[in-house]
């Protein structure tokens, strides 16, 4: 019994330092996580947890974007081609270019929203602070009242960053199309590149009597009955053809430059190098009003032409003139004597 205070204050002493020591660990594990520095992915998934916050831009390519809800984003957002999901705060731009995404309710953006060539879904009660602006692809129509100067809707605001940053994924995408098909098929688009070399005028006109023509073919087609089911394919392999055409554009326009430059380039590369910069013109004429469609509608009746005239490149147009070879003498010539 006379042990039983000194226990006692052992205890006590005990429990005080254990607290002591418990304390910092129990106030570090409340401290909220800050992630300093822009983050780049590509093909990856990120995911922001609730309480942290990240002091930078992120930009996503191909791979899944999550922003939870109580997460605070500092910079702005950039998906191309993946998947967004934002719950949190965002105080920069949300860009989403040919992705899919979620924006949830709890969702706060202090800047602007924009997506172009894919699929998000926006909650109504998310905050929004900037302008929004969502391009889906059914959106995509040629609005004939502009040719007459009349306007259907009030002009939405455009985002000149998003717009460039599309422009070059789409022309780097094009030329690298580009170089795989004439690494896949070097001897088709050679004979499509001379094609156009030697009949660009010829080309677009056999496109446009294509256009005239294939309406009334598709009707032919689908009055028949047992036809419809080859429309489908036959409208596929013209949309293939006009790829392989404008690479074949492409091409050639690469083939000229490395002429002119005097260099030697791989074909691929040559390819590439023309598609790039026959995609830079079109963007370029784009900008300006109505050039724009005309020039893509020269291009692809051109493009549907050379396929047409090299048989999807499996020969040259014009073909090479045939040589004969006769053995009969002309009168009057005696025949040469073996001596």
């Amino acid at each position: 019994m006379k042990h039983k205070p000194s226990t006692l204050l052992v205890l006590f002493i005990f429990t005080i330092t254990l607290l002591s020591h418990w304390s910092p660990v129990a106030a570090e594990s409340t401290l909220p996580v800050v992630k300093e520095g822009d983050v780049f992915l590509v093909g990856e998934s990120y995911t922001l947890a609730s309480g942290e916050t990240q002091n930078g831009n992120v930009v996503m390519i191909g791979g899944t974007l999550t922003a939870e809800g109580g997460s605070t984003i500092t910079g702005d957002i950039v998906v191309m081609g993946g998947t967004l999901s934002l719950a949190g705060k965002v105080n920069g731009d949300v860009t989403v270019l040919g992705g899919t995404g979620n924006i949830a309710a709890s969702a706060q953006i202090g800047g602007s929203l924009v997506s172009t060539g894919g699929w998000l879904n926006v909650s109504p009660q998310a905050q929004i602070q900037g302008t929004q602006s969502i391009n889906t692809p059914k959106d995509r129509k040629f609005d004939f009242s502009k040719l007459f100067g009349q306007t259907t809707e009030a002009p939405k605001t455009r985002n000149p960053f998003s717009e460039v940053l599309w422009a070059v994924f789409r022309t780097l995408a094009l030329a690298a199309l580009a170089a795989l098909v004439v690494l896949i098929l070097p001897r088709q688009s050679l004979n499509a590149a001379e094609t156009v070399r030697s009949s660009a005028a010829v080309s677009w006109l056999v496109g446009v009597l294509t256009i005239f023509i294939l309406p009334l073919v598709l009707v032919v087609m689908a009055i028949t009955i047992i036809l419809i089911p080859v429309i489908p394919v036959l409208l596929f392999a013209l949309i293939a053809g006009v790829i392989f055409g404008f690479v074949s554009l492409g091409y050639e326009i690469g083939r000229k430059l490395e002429e002119m430059t005097k260099a030697v380039w791989a074909p691929p590369v040559a390819a590439a190098i023309g598609v790039a910069i026959l995609s830079i013109v079109l963007h370029a004429v784009n900008l300006i009003f109505c050039l724009g469609f005309i020039s893509i509608s020269i291009v692809v009746l051109m493009a549907l032409g050379v396929i047409l005239l090299s048989r999807f490149g499996t020969r040259k147009y014009p073909p090479p003139p045939r040589t004969y070879t006769s053995t009969v003498m002309p009168p009057g010539v005696p025949p040469k004597s073996g001596n």
